[in-house]
């Protein structure tokens, strides 16, 4: 998180505006829009540097919008010469962020996820229509599509990934915003940070995301998982550390660092047992008693045998 909340480490500047413009441009949906192995490759050259995040929403059992995962720390494994790997040429990313420092969720990039959606959706012309139209439905977690005739409408073509410039990705990594949530708050920050004019596709993707394609189908960006497989191949995990994660955040390479950040999460982890038992003891004192519970097995035999 700290990577990308500290201004001084945006790649683009400390006025992102034209860094921001060139970098969306590769990601225009319009205009002779670029090829998938086009933004595969951009987005490979871009996160040399922690320029930003991709999202995705990803179907959740917590919600019919799914949640949005960001990704960041694209890069292609390489492997160890004359070491044979399932990995070797694939292109490796972290989801979500780092917990205690030096363990974060690791996937394969599926390019295909980076492709348009195959049809446009119907909704609200402009980010501010669009909150208008969520607010004065606040129950709702999408909307559905607007009618052929309504007002201030626009047909929306968007991918199934976006990038997330490096300013707002603060605001969404590692939350699992559902697609109301994360238009919100990512809107709110955009016009607190000036980048409406910079961020109209990532907007426009976000609406995709709060409206359903019809009334019986799903937002067109919502995806069965996340990229082709998650990753714990060990070999994968610690080639990352030093080429990814350490390039990035120097600081968790260093020894006493990680000293600290073990007995932080040692600590962290005993926290979460505590809080299990706790859980657990609370649960077991809400469950109702039971006949013998309550009044002791000698007391309850004859009238339990009597109704067996």
């Amino acid at each position: 998180m700290g990577l990308f909340g500290d201004p001084s480490l945006n790649p683009v500047g400390a006025d992102p505006s034209a860094g921001y413009a060139e970098i969306l441009a590769r990601w225009r949906l319009t205009n002779n829009p670029p090829t998938v192995p086009d933004v595969h490759r951009d987005l490979l050259t871009d996160f040399e540097s922690p320029i930003r995040g991709v999202g995705f929403f990803v179907k959740d059992p917590n919600s019919s919008t799914g949640v949005l995962k960001v990704a960041h720390g694209f890069k292609v494994c390489s492997g160890t010469p004359g070491v044979p790997s399932a990995y070797r040429g694939k292109t490796i990313g972290y989801v979500g962020d780092v917990v205690g420092g030096i363990d974060v969720n690791t996937f394969e990039l599926d390019p295909a996820q980076l492709e348009r959606v195959v049809a446009a959706t119907r909704c609200a012309d402009t980010p501010e229509t669009h909150q208008q139209l969520l607010s004065a439905e606040p129950a709702a977690e999408t909307l559905d599509p607007l009618d052929s005739t309504a007002q201030a409408q626009s047909m929306i073509r968007t991918r199934t990934a976006m990038h997330i410039p490096c300013s707002l990705v603060e605001c969404v990594l590692g939350k699992d915003l559902t697609a109301r949530q994360a238009f919100e708050v990512v809107w709110a920050a955009v016009q607190a940070q000036g980048l409406r004019a910079h961020t109209k596709t990532l907007m426009r993707f976000l609406m995709v995301a709060t409206t359903r394609h019809s009334t019986t189908e799903d937002s067109r960006v919502l995806l069965d998982r996340l990229g082709r497989s998650d990753i714990s191949n060990a070999a994968v995990l610690s080639d990352r550390c030093t080429r990814v994660l350490y390039q990035h955040l120097p600081s968790l390479a260093d020894p006493q660092m990680q000293a600290l950040i073990s007995q932080v999460a040692q600590m962290n982890d005993h926290a979460r047992l505590d809080r299990v038992d706790r859980q657990s003891i609370r649960d077991k004192a809400e469950q109702p008693t039971t006949v013998r519970e309550k009044y002791q097995e000698f007391k309850t035999t004859p009238q339990t045998s009597f109704f067996a």
